[in-house]
């Protein structure tokens, strides 16, 4: 099962994140996260890096950002381009959808004694919505029933909501929007859709990012 890694933040740090009253229970293997745009995925996603390697156990980490992607295209980086493609020749869904795919089937070599937890991070980049749908079904197939018996679990960080739909009609799914707006995934996807004010989007940004780097501060002291 999937380790409750907010107990380790300070407790106004997961007041400021919205998750202190968030409960993991006892057998989640599915976590959906969502939140805005530099509300603190990327930090999420370090603290369960930190928490997994002081305990010892295996993590698979993968990252579709356009950061990630830009470096699976250095032809010096062929761990990379293994891993998400190489988008001068194939089409970034394409790559998606493939990569998606090898890393779900990767984890099936997961035994019982060595057990990943599986963090994927913004897969619906460069997708149609069409395509969305499409991999957020193949995910939420995969990833119910047998998949879960041999696996400590799967971390989904996404800003779609078809991504959100299909994954959460995985039996025991867990749903968590940061900054704590929406308390259930039924009112995230029920939201109205506002449009953001891109005059004080740069500085809304960076004040996320200093608290996000001021917790990071602290931890790293702890």
């Amino acid at each position: 099962m999937l380790p409750n890694v907010f107990t380790m933040l300070r407790p106004e740090f997961r007041r400021e994140l919205g998750v202190e009253h968030f409960k993991m229970g006892r057998d989640c293997r599915v976590l959906v996260i969502t939140g805005e745009n530099a509300a603190g995925k990327s930090f999420i996603r370090r603290v369960f890096q930190v928490f997994l390697k002081d305990q010892k156990r295996p993590i698979g980490n993968y990252s579709f950002s356009m950061q990630a992607r830009s470096r699976s295209n250095n032809d010096f980086n062929i761990m990379m381009a293994m891993a998400y493609g190489d988008e001068s020749w194939l089409a970034t869904s394409v790559n998606t959808v493939h990569a998606i795919r090898n890393i779900l089937n990767s984890s099936d070599r997961d035994t019982e004694k060595h057990r990943h937890v599986v963090i994927i991070d913004e897969p619906e980049i460069g997708l149609s919505e069409e395509t969305e749908m499409g991999l957020g079904r193949m995910m939420a197939d995969r990833l119910s029933g047998d998949w879960q018996r041999n696996r400590a679990g799967v971390v989904v960080m996404t800003h779609s909501r078809h991504m959100v739909r299909a994954l959460m009609d995985i039996p025991g799914a867990k749903f968590l929007n940061l900054f704590g707006r929406y308390p259930t995934a039924e009112a995230w996807l029920e939201r109205e859709i506002i449009p953001t004010d891109l005059a004080v989007f740069d500085d809304d940004a960076m004040e996320k990012f200093r608290r996000i780097r001021d917790m990071l501060k602290e931890k790293d002291k702890g």
